[in-house]
């Protein structure tokens, strides 16, 4: 059982270094209209799902470019956490953690992972609901991307995306007997049923 956790481990640790690759927008390339006004992407979610509770949510949305982009900056951001695909390749991951009133988002240049033609954009968004760690603020699940100029606007997050729970999470409890009844204060383990 310890190899197969510790091959676990390794696989997800060389995703999330894999992941960061993109670097962080220099602040100069943000749009300044997106920094003091309302964003015209709105926050989306599951409707039908409850917002509050544990759940593991993919979003996606496809969509055409007419030629490779040279930039393309989005900035996303999630309640609880996400991690970003583009043209199923990871890209980032996060929100950074901060508090309600000082909520952070990402700002980074998908063009590398762009090809002229169809693209897909896609994203795996989890709350843990009551069971977040301790460092974690939330309001309810939810995923937000918005384009930094109108060209980039065609990934916003609107009715357009499409949104399923992943019904193969479910949360094991810190302190229950999935933890050896330690108590875990970053929130659950997840259990995931590969049949699902």
């Amino acid at each position: 059982m310890r190899s197969i956790t510790g091959i676990i481990l390794i696989v997800m640790i060389n995703v999330n270094v894999t992941a960061q690759e993109v670097q962080q927008v220099r602040m100069e390339k943000i749009n300044p209209a997106l920094l003091t006004g309302r964003w015209t992407a709105q926050w989306i979610a599951h409707p039908l799902e409850s917002v509050v509770n544990y759940g593991v949510y993919n979003f996606r949305k496809n969509f055409d470019l007419k030629d490779k982009p040279g930039e393309f900056i989005i900035h996303i951001s999630a309640d609880n956490r996400y991690r970003l695909f583009v043209n199923g390749k990871a890209v980032c991951f996060g929100p950074e953690r901060a508090d309600l009133e000082h909520w952070h988002y990402e700002s980074i240049d998908i063009a590398p992972f762009l090809i002229a033609g169809k693209n897909t954009i896609a994203s795996e968004v989890w709350n843990f609901g009551d069971l977040k760690p301790w460092a974690q603020f939330s309001i309810k699940t939810a995923f937000i991307v918005q384009g930094n100029s109108p060209a980039e606007e065609i990934v916003n997050t609107n009715t357009s995306w499409k949104v399923i729970k992943n019904a193969a999470y479910s949360p094991a409890a810190a302190g229950g007997k999935q933890t050896s009844g330690q108590f875990v204060v970053v929130g659950p383990c997840d259990k995931v049923d590969a049949a699902l």
